[in-house]
């Protein structure tokens, strides 16, 4: 499985699914599946306050905003304050932000 998360695209859905096939719809490799998210479609559910999707891709939408909004994002759940400790720590880290937020 690859997971692929994109940023840019002008795609309406928020979640594609990918296989490997030739034109004639022949799956070439079986085994292979690619999931690419839409994340500027993802956080938008975090701006117009989308519950539902919220809640759908909240550990998504946890690798994009600031620290207020993260807490709120939270709300409590320890599963996923452990989470968000994790996420803080990779953002205070110099060696993962500097080349990873360009």
């Amino acid at each position: 499985m690859h997971i692929d998360l994109s940023y840019g695209k002008k795609d309406e859905l928020e979640k594609r699914t990918y296989y490997v096939m030739d034109e004639d719809g022949y799956l070439y490799i079986e085994n292979m599946k690619i999931i690419e998210y839409n994340m500027d479609r993802i956080t938008n559910f975090w701006c117009s306050k989308n519950k539902k999707k919220i809640e759908e891709y909240k550990y998504l939408i946890m690798l994009g905003p600031d620290r207020t909004s993260l807490n709120e994002i939270v709300g409590g759940d320890k599963y996923m304050e452990k989470y968000t400790k994790k996420v803080e720590d990779l953002n205070d880290k110099d060696a993962f932000t500097s080349w990873i937020t360009p």
